[in-house]
């Protein structure tokens, strides 16, 4: 196909107005893009994420947050967070698509909530931020998630 064949414009497909075709990334690149090799042991990329994010947003840890935090006493049930923010008493976990909503387990939306409930019943307000939120803008879903906002598709009763 020669080069002037190549169409520099999306189709409109009937809506009017002028739609650049995309080329390269569509916003600046973030540190978050990829994982690099000093990410911890046990970090999904989503989870590595949002941990930058919280250097990003100033936030130490062990002061303002933890990760992998254990919340309730052994054999009470007890449920492993992935990350406390301590400040505000707010739950986050990280939902990936395959295992919390595609097809590890057909039951693994209802094993949330009632995760998210047993959470609650400790007074934590408990917070999902989804697995492609994560990659695509931590920053901003963490903000979100330490205001108590839940953009997840749990959270949006999309599951």
């Amino acid at each position: 196909m020669p080069l002037h064949a190549i169409p520099t414009q999306r189709r409109l497909f009937g809506r009017k107005g002028y739609f650049p075709a995309k080329r390269g990334p569509s916003r600046a690149t973030y540190p978050f893009a990829q994982r690099p090799s000093q990410a911890p042991a046990g970090f999904t990329l989503p989870e590595w994420n949002v941990f930058l994010a919280h250097e990003t947003l100033k936030l130490k840890e062990h002061q303002d947050f933890d990760r992998q935090w254990w919340v309730g006493a052994i054999g009470q049930q007890a449920a492993r967070v992935d990350f406390m923010e301590h400040d505000v008493q707010v739950a986050i976990e990280i939902q990936g698509l395959f295992y919390h909503y595609i097809g590890f387990d057909g039951m693994q939306v209802q094993n949330d909530m009632q995760r998210k409930i047993n959470l609650e019943g400790h007074g934590l307000t408990v917070v999902f931020i989804d697995e492609d939120d994560a990659n695509a803008d931590p920053v901003y879903y963490l903000a979100e998630a330490r205001a108590g906002q839940d953009h997840s598709r749990v959270g949006r009763g999309l599951f």
